[in-house]
Order: structure tokens, then C-alpha cells, then sequence
């Protein structure tokens, strides 16, 4: 327990006998006592000890206690401390004189002990309370001020609220409505005194309230925040795209009381989003009309000639060399046909179109247009490299196309316009950039007629068979375009009678174009214990847009990896040490039961594949997929489908006729043993047919609509309209809605 702080008494008098009186008796009620006997070893007590209050004599010897007194009072430091005169002049006046300067009392001599100790603890207690009196006014004063700033505060927050057209609603942990924004009103068409005190569950109906908004309030009301978008059917308004987000609301004692819901239109962002899309349509349908120009159009070219040569061989009776020609003449009409045909499926991927298989990598499609251009041209190209194996270096998907198209391209000017049969090619490299340098020794041109040549545009993808005139274009322009399109530069050199130098720059990485949202792609999280794997997934991924944050090596550092970085999808490998995918698969669904996981696996036994979709996994792929059935099928999982690889599909769904067709019937099943199914249930889905039910079940299983229609034997159009019909009368967005609630509902299990 703290102890009270002892009080000092100062008593400031010359007489002896009126010093000892006061010093024994003050000292024994528990003071502790100083003693001055002249005015100025007052004044130096009093700035040494600063005593809690005074007791003064008014003749003293120096300086009369009138006038200490006044000096005491004039002190910052002494001006609050009670001075209580101690004095034989019994005259009113002195008496007056005395109070008059601030003194809180005086006691006349000759006094009696016990009244002076009993005055100097009323006074001092008085001080005390005075203190106190002013601490709590002082304190009272900043509480209103702070109420007032509050106030203030909350005026200007009601006005934009009220003045916002964000939905904004405020719902208490009994999911009772407090607050409501006009934008809300309006939304829902209703007024105030028709939302606020009445519950979500009155105004957004019981099924919808228990199956969706409830799960959304608890999460808020447990401390987490919700971000999701939807589109909506309000009652004062029309269709709109959404964005949502429920926020828990938390008062100053840090606890929660309720769940902030505010509701923002982006329908124009949608539509921008969309506009996007089309856009980028549009680029690659001007991406294709260079492709064309760069392989068609040469393909042509050389159709063109070799026809020419063939017409010139028989007429003089040359058919050996004529069946030669018209043997490669054959090839390049084959591959020309292959490329046409790539094109009309949208299923192009190499930038270079081989004879047979494409290679994959930048040296192979290299040394294949290098061959191909001295066996079909004549035209030699030296390749001079680096130390390092240049051709080997990792460039971008991107930059490896521009970077042949360019090379292509210039190749090509010299076999046209040059008048040479030799060009070089010489690679630098650094850690930021490639450099490419085609150069030839052939006729060169004048720097303005370069100038005006590379502002032409492409007039013709079919060559002249004549000599090349002052307006021919070179494609320059198009080269510098493709280089500028990645970040790169173009550089051209040419001198009459010495040749001309192509000199392109390139980054050896691409960057996402000034006005791209981040986070626009899948967030993606990948989980492999083989690196080279990892490494080509990572790359694969990266070259068509997603967004790979984060890469673990086993179930244990996946679950770390999933709960701090919340990626999209997650691509988990079936075997691996510490903790396998299936295991790793349940932990993380159990903890984070939205999270998407997609299983990865060389080859999937039945037991496996079963296991890992009961454990949650939203699909499982096979890791020898194409790219672009890969990329197909996760575009797949991010409109809420589940997805598995050919094949696999068709295992689920044999797997289920089989059960189906196994399964005892009714009369033979034990009813007492097992609960009815929700299938055998009509009222376990009142606003569903049986046959939407049937419908809703084989979609939980992760079947797609393609599966579903062959089991049922409708097509995949009739699915669809079924699927749309159940959420809208089960209030549901979306598929991946409906399977979560058809899975809470006993839906999705092989019978």
C-alpha cells in the first residue's frame, strides 16, 4: 500500500516560545516542520523546501509579514500555498490588511495549540480538495473539447456517408440493423424505419440468410475482413456488378459489436475490364496479321520464284532439276498449308514454323530458319557468339519471338535487296539486355532514303519478281515496332557500296505495360519437390500472365506458404516428402475451406485421384498436360468449375455409373442403417426438380457440364439452362456457390 506523502509545515516567527509550541505540537499530528525567524531565511526556506503551507508572524525583524506575504504570492512557485497569519495585532483592519493579500486565515495570539493544528489541517485539506476540483475541470474541459472534435468528426463522416452512393449498412452481433445510408435505401427500395431494428434475416429471406449472409457476418463478427464481387438484382435498382466487403466494426475497448457491410458499383469498371478484353483481341488479331506477313508472306515469296525457276527448267527440257525444285516447292506448300491451318484453330504457339515438330528452344528455331534460308535462298548467315553460349540464355517467351521475327526480317532484306550470299550475326549479352547485330556487305543505301523507308507502311505480302526500285520497302518499320512493343530499340546503319548493319536491342525480361492493374492473373502458390519441375511450371506460368507468389517443396511448407501469402489456386504435387499432397491438401482446406487446390501428378491411380477430391482438392491434372490445355483447364477453375485432365474425367465419371450401378436398390437397403439421401428426399430441395437436384449432385462431384449431360442424356446447352435456373432459385452467384452449398447440403457424393 503507498503511503501518504508527509506535508511540511513552515512556520516563519521570531518569538522562541511560539516556535517550540508550534514545532512540538504540529510535529506530533504527523507534519514535518521547518522554522524560519526573519523574513529573508524565509524566503530561501521557502525556495528550497517549498512547504505546504505557511504559518507567518507579521513583526519580524526585517521584513514585516505583510509584506512577505505579498512577495511569497508574486512567486509562481509558492502562489497556491495557503499562508495563515499568526499575529498579537488583534486590530479589524490588520485583520483585513491580512486576507486581503490572498492569506486563507488568521489566528491571533496568544492561540491554543490544538485549534492552530486543527485550521492547518482543514486548510490543507481544503487545498487538496481544490486541486482536485481543478484537475477534474481541466479534465472535463478536454473531454468536452474531445466531444466536441468527435462530434465534429461524426458530422462530417454522416455527411459522406449520406452523400456516397456506396451501400453502406451497419448490423449488430444479432444481425439487427443500426445504420443505414440513404444509398442503401434506395437500393433495396424501402425507407429507414423498414430496415433499421429489423434483422438480415427479414429482409433478405431465411434460405438465403442461413446459407450464405450468415457464414459472412460470423467470419466478421470473428475479426476477418471479406472482399468478394457479384452481381446483384436490387429492388430500386438495376442489375449491377458489386463490389462487397464485410468488415467487423470495433469500438475503443477493441471490441467487436457488430459487422460494417459497405457495397461498392463497379459495373463500369466491368465493362472497362470487358472493353480490355476486346481489346486485346484486337492485338492479337494484329499479332497474327504479322505473323502472317512474316511467314505467309515470305512462303509466298518463294512460291513465287521457285515457280518461275520450275516454268524456266522445263522449257529447257531439264527435268531432273525440275522435279527437284518442284519437290521443295511441294515442302514449302505443305508447310504453309500446316501454318494456315495452325492459325484458323487460334493454336500457333512457335515462332518459327519447322517442317515436322518445332523446337522448343530459341537455338533450335534459330539454326532451323538459318538452315532453311541457305537451303531454300542460298544465303549463308555466320553466327559469332559470345564466351557463353548466347543461344542458350533465358529470355522471355516474348522477347525470343520479337527478337527471330527481327532477325527473320532482316535476313530476308538482305537475300532481297543486298545482292550478297554471306550476312553475319553476332549475339552480345549482359544481365540486362540481348543485342543482335545482322549486318552484310552488300549495296547499301543512302541514310534519307533509310529515313523515308522505315515511315513506309507495308504495301504488299507478295515480293516482285523484279529488281528492287527507290520505293521498295525494307520492313523496317515493322522491326522497330516489334522491338519498341517489349521495351527494346531498333537501330539501322546503311552506307551505298558497303553494306548495312540491323542492330536491336532487347530486354531479356518483359514488364507488364504502364496501365495494367496488378494482380490481375491468378495468384498462384506452387508446391513440387522436384526443381527443374518448379522451374519450368514457374516459367510456363509466367509466360501466359499469371502471377506465381510463392513456391514450397512439401505439405508442411505449403500449409506455411497458403496461410501467409492466401494465393489463388495452388498447384500441389501428390508425392512428397514430410507431408504428402493429399494430407497437405486436407490440413489446408480444413483451415482455409475457399482456398483452391489443384493436384499434380504424373500418373493417377484411382484411390489417389478419389482422395484427393475428397480431401478438397478442386481438380487434378497430370503434369505431361500441353501448355495450353493447362492453361485451358485453370481458366476453367477461376469461373468456379472443377477441373480434371482428360481422362481423369472420365474416370470420376465411370466411377460414379459404376456405384450407381452397383448401389442396391431401395426395397434391398437396410433404412434403419444409413439416413435417406437428399436425392431420395424431395423435401430436402423444395424449389428444385428432381431432375435439377440429379443435376446439382453430379456438378458437386466435380463432374463438368459436358459429363453431367452425358450422364442424364441431355446436351450440354440443357445443363447449362438447368444450372442457371438453380441459382436463381436458390439465390446463388455462381457455380462454385452451388457446389458449396450442395456439398453442406449431403450433395456431391457417389451414391
Amino acid at each position: 500500500m503507498k503511503q501518504a506523502k508527509q506535508e511540511t509545515v513552515l512556520v516563519i516567527d521570531d518569538d522562541p516560545a511560539s516556535l517550540e509550541i508550534l514545532f512540538e505540537h504540529l510535529q506530533q499530528a504527523g507534519f514535518r516542520m521547518l522554522v524560519a525567524k526573519t523574513g529573508t531565511s524565509a524566503l530561501k526556506r521557502v525556495k528550497n523546501f517549498q512547504p505546504d503551507i505557511i504559518l507567518l508572524d507579521i513583526m519580524l525583524p526585517d521584513i514585516d509579514g505583510f509584506e512577505l506575504c505579498r512577495r511569497l504570492k508574486e512567486s509562481s512557485q509558492q502562489a497556491d500555498t495557503p499562508i495563515i497569519f499568526l499575529s498579537a495585532l488583534t486590530d479589524t483592519a490588520d485583520k483585513i490588511k491580512g486576507l486581503n493579500l490572498s492569506a486563507v486565515d488568521y489566528i491571533t495570539k496568544p492561540f491554543q495549540p490544538a485549534e492552530v493544528v486543527t485550521r492547518v489541517q482543514k486548510h490543507l485539506l481544503l487545498q487538496s480538495l481544490r486541486r482536485r476540483l481543478e484537475q477534474k475541470n481541466t479534465q472535463l474541459e478536454q473531454e468536452i473539447a474531445e466531444r466536441k472534435r468527435t462530434e465534429n468528426e461524426l458530422r462530417k463522416y454522416e455527411r459522406i456517408v449520406s452523400a456516397t452512393t456506396d451501400l453502406i449498412s451497419l448490423v449488430d452481433r444479432n444481425y439487427i440493423y443500426q445504420v443505414v445510408n440513404e444509398a442503401y435505401l434506395v437500393a433495396h427500395d424501402k425507407r429507414y424505419d423498414e430496415i433499421v431494428g429489423h434483422s438480415a434475416r427479414d429482409l433478405h429471406g431465411v434460405d438465403v440468410f442461413e446459407n450464405i449472409i450468415k457464414e459472412r457476418f460470423d467470419r466478421a463478427l470473428a475479426g476477418e475482413t471479406i472482399h468478394y464481387q457479384a452481381w446483384f438484382d436490387y429492388a430500386g435498382l438495376e442489375r449491377k456488378f458489386m463490389s462487397v466487403t464485410y468488415a467487423p466494426y470495433i469500438k475503443v475497448d477493441n471490441t467487436i459489436s457488430g459487422v460494417v457491410v459497405s457495397v461498392r458499383d463497379i459495373t463500369e469498371h466491368q465493362q472497362l475490364e470487358a472493353q480490355k478484353q476486346r481489346l486485346a483481341t484486337l492485338e492479337e488479331r494484329e499479332r497474327i496479321g504479322q505473323e502472317l506477313h512474316d511467314d505467309l508472306g515470305q512462303v509466298m515469296g518463294y512460291v513465287n520464284v521457285q515457280a518461275q525457276a520450275v516454268q524456266e527448267l522445263l522449257a529447257q527440257n531439264k527435268s531432273a532439276p525440275a522435279q527437284v525444285a518442284l519437290k521443295q516447292l511441294l515442302e514449302a506448300a505443305q508447310n504453309a498449308h500446316t501454318d494456315v491451318r495452325r492459325y484458323i484453330l487460334g493454336i500457333r504457339a512457335d515462332p518459327y514454323p519447322p517442317a515436322g515438330a518445332a523446337p522448343a528452344d530459341f537455338r533450335g528455331t534459330l539454326e532451323q530458319y538459318l538452315g532453311d534460308i541457305e537451303r531454300h535462298y542460298g544465303l549463308q548467315v555466320r553466327v559469332s557468339l559470345p564466351e557463353e553460349d548466347t543461344l542458350d540464355i533465358p529470355l522471355a517467351p516474348e522477347v525470343s519471338t520479337q527478337l527471330l521475327r527481327i532477325i527473320q526480317e532482316a535476313l530476308t532484306n538482305i537475300r532481297k535487296h543486298a545482292g550478297v550470299d554471306t550476312a553475319r550475326l553476332f549475339f552480345f549479352i549482359d544481365t540486362q539486355q540481348v543485342q543482335a547485330v545482322i549486318e552484310d556487305e552488300g549495296t547499301g543505301f543512302e541514310s534519307q532514303e533509310l529515313e523515308a523507308r522505315s515511315q513506309e507502311a507495308d504495301e504488299s505480302l507478295t515480293p516482285s519478281p523484279q529488281p528492287p526500285t527507290p520505293n521498295h520497302h525494307f520492313g523496317l518499320q515493322i522491326m522497330r515496332e516489334r522491338a519498341e512493343k517489349i521495351g527494346g530499340s531498333l537501330e539501322v546503319r546503311s552506307t551505298p557500296g558497303e553494306g548495312t548493319r540491323v542492330v536491336a536491342r532487347m530486354p531479356r525480361t518483359v514488364s507488364l505495360p504502364a496501365g495494367t492493374e496488378p494482380g490481375t492473373g491468378l495468384r498462384v502458390l506452387l508446391v513440387d519437390d522436384h526443381p527443374l519441375f518448379l522451374e519450368g511450371l514457374r516459367t510456363l506460368l509466367a509466360a501466359r500472365g499469371l502471377q506465381v507468389v510463392g513456391i514450397a517443396h512439401d505439405g508442411l511448407e505449403a500449409q506455411e506458404k497458403a496461410r501467409t501469402l492466401l494465393p489463388d489456386v495452388i498447384l500441389m504435387d501428390v508425392q512428397m516428402p514430410r507431408c504428402d499432397g493429399v494430407e497437405a491438401t486436407r490440413r489446408i482446406k480444413a483451415e482455409l475451406p475457399e482456398m483452391q487446390i489443384v493436384m499434380l501428378t504424373m500418373a493417377a491411380d484411382d484411390e489417389t485421384l478419389f482422395a484427393a477430391l475428397k480431401a478438397g482438392a478442386s481438380g487434378y491434372l497430370l503434369k505431361n498436360l500441353k501448355g495450353d490445355d493447362f492453361y485451358h483447364l485453370l481458366g476453367n477453375l477461376a469461373q468456379g468449375e472443377v477441373v480434371l485432365a482428360p481422362g481423369l474425367a472420365a474416370k470420376v465419371l465411370t466411377e460414379f455409373m459404376r456405384a450407381e450401378t452397383a448401389s442396391p436398390a431401395p426395397e434391398q437397403a437396410d433404412a434403419s442403417s444409413t439416413p435417406p439421401s437428399p436425392l431420395s428426399d424431395p423435401s430436402a430441395f423444395p424449389e428444385l426438380t428432381s431432375d435439377q437436384v440429379k443435376i446439382l449432385d453430379l456438378i458437386a462431384q466435380g463432374l463438368t457440364y459436358k459429363e453431367v449431360g452425358a450422364a442424364v442424356h441431355l446436351s450440354e446447352r440443357a445443363i447449362r439452362y438447368h444450372m442457371g435456373q438453380i441459382l436463381e432459385r436458390l439465390h446463388l452467384k455462381n457455380r462454385r456457390e452451388a457446389v458449396t452449398y450442395a456439398r453442406r447440403k449431403g450433395l456431391g457424393e457417389p451414391e
